[in-house]
């Protein structure tokens, strides 16, 4: 029982998580650094692995028992949670160690926000072709990664996850950095490297003969792997497109993402209900079927352009009006009495 309400407090904690990205990403994310804050930021899932899987081994192993994992991460949630109500701000002007130039920057065509409360455009977001295209291509990306969490434990599912996340900073990093192409053919080519290679390695997998068992441990990780491209892939065209809205789409991809662990164990006992070597075959090629066609509808709607419900260039205007102002004010010499 107490287990059972500790996971739901844990779930509605989680659950908070990708729109605290949107967020995060919207107000605190210059324009030409969505790939790196979308890439630390969505690292959050990795790196959690990386420290809980070995760590609670050791504990488990050690004298102090099993008990003292959740003594140890009971304490490091409630040291993290403080840190995070003590230094995090909403808005970068409310933040006293945000300088002014440092402000200018952060909000250089953005949408000046009239209040934290200001109306969603639920039907223009929800109708958006772009937005479902990432909505599609995370559902397919998310499905993959649960064959590595519901089926692949121990070390060398931990690989992954290790490798996943250093893609993840290298992709949201380059991304950023490559400004001699434009934005929404990065978008297009990033997304494809992470599902469409993720899906050439499952069709790999699916032929590997069964004897050959570590080339098909490293197939698969390199199918898992290559998933954390998707930094600058369908996470980065969601924040770029929507704008100051991003907290309720990558909302979506946290609905999605608990869709898919409910959804891939049934699909998955489905189509290896004889667990054979055929039928994993079968497995391994629908997800890579999957991954091919829902990157393939995202290329045809990216973009990384702001939507117009965003009304971007009503904010380029203002920013203009306050700088312009600003230079005014600067210019004028005070009287000396």
């Amino acid at each position: 029982m107490y287990f059972l309400i500790a996971r739901t407090f844990q779930g509605v904690a989680f659950s908070a998580t990708f729109p605290i990205i949107g967020a995060v990403t919207a107000d605190w994310a210059v324009l030409t650094e969505h790939g790196l804050f979308v890439g630390l930021l969505t690292g959050c899932t990795q790196l959690s692995n990386m420290f809980t899987m070995p760590v609670s081994g050791a504990l488990c192993s050690s004298s102090w028992g099993w008990q003292s994992v959740y003594y140890v991460h009971a304490g490091l949630s409630v040291f993290a949670f403080c840190c995070w109500i003590l230094v995090y701000k909403d808005n970068p002007d409310e933040h006293s160690l945000v300088s002014i130039e440092e402000l200018r920057r952060l909000q250089r065509g953005k949408v000046t926000k009239k209040s934290s409360h200001d109306e969603i455009p639920y039907r223009s977001i929800l109708t958006s072709k772009t937005l479902w295209g990432v909505w599609i291509a995370a559902f397919a990306d998310l499905l993959a990664v649960q064959v590595r969490f519901e089926y692949c434990n121990g070390f060398l599912g931990a690989l992954p996850v290790a490798v996943q996340f250093f893609l993840k900073l290298v992709g949201g990093v380059s991304s950023d950095m490559l400004t001699c192409f434009d934005e929404t053919w990065k978008l297009r080519v990033y997304n494809s490297l992470a599902l469409g290679a993720s899906a050439i390695f499952f069709t790999i997998l699916a032929f590997v003969p069964r004897e050959n068992r570590v080339t098909a441990v490293v197939v698969l990780v390199f199918a898992e792997s290559l998933l954390g491209l998707n930094t600058a892939g369908f996470n980065k065209c969601a924040t770029l497109h929507s704008r100051q809205y991003g907290h309720f789409v990558m909302t979506q991809i946290m609905n999605i993402w608990a869709l898919t662990i409910l959804l891939e164990p049934f699909v998955v006992h489905a189509i290896v209900a004889e667990n054979n070597y055929t039928s994993w075959r079968n497995c391994f090629l629908c997800h890579s079927i999957a991954l091919l066609i829902c990157n393939a509808i995202f290329c045809v709607w990216a973009d990384a352009k702001p939507a117009p419900w965003t009304n971007t260039d009503l904010g380029d205007r203002r920013n203009s009006i306050d700088e312009n102002i600003k230079k005014e004010a600067d210019e004028i010499i005070p009287l000396k009495i």
